[in-house]
């Protein structure tokens, strides 16, 4: 059995994987004086030419949304992980504070200091 060209393409399977319209490939065939192997197969064609495009657009969607809601979802971990990290940097940092709030006194310890030896020094001066 010899199959040309043509005949690979209308078989309906690669037709309509290949995007081939069945009335385009049976002119084809039809000009060349090739005979009509697939009588009835036409109609499955066009059915499955029909079908796919939907189910493949629908798979490809829920593909789309699938990933979506796996890349949200990675965001909200990542964002708990940030709040629960940044809880913990507040907290610490409250500690330091707490730690800290002497040093803000020690200007006015100096200027109770430098008070005390003006006064000293005075003292000294009125004695003597």
């Amino acid at each position: 059995m010899h199959l040309s060209p043509i005949s690979y393409v209308h078989w309906p399977s690669m037709a309509g994987a290949l995007g081939f319209a069945t009335p385009v490939t049976q002119r084809f065939r039809t000009m060349l004086g090739l005979p009509n192997h697939w009588e009835g197969a036409e109609q499955m064609l066009i059915l499955g030419e029909s079908t796919a495009g939907w189910v493949l657009g629908i798979s490809i969607g829920v593909v789309v949304v699938a990933v979506v809601v796996v890349l949200v979802l990675m965001l909200i971990v990542f964002a708990s992980r940030v709040h629960a990290e940044a809880q913990e940097a507040v907290t610490g940092l409250d500690r330091v504070r707490g730690a800290t709030n002497p040093l803000w006194a020690v200007d006015q310890v100096n200027a109770a200091a430098v008070g005390i030896l003006k006064g000293a020094r005075s003292a000294r001066k009125a004695l003597g």
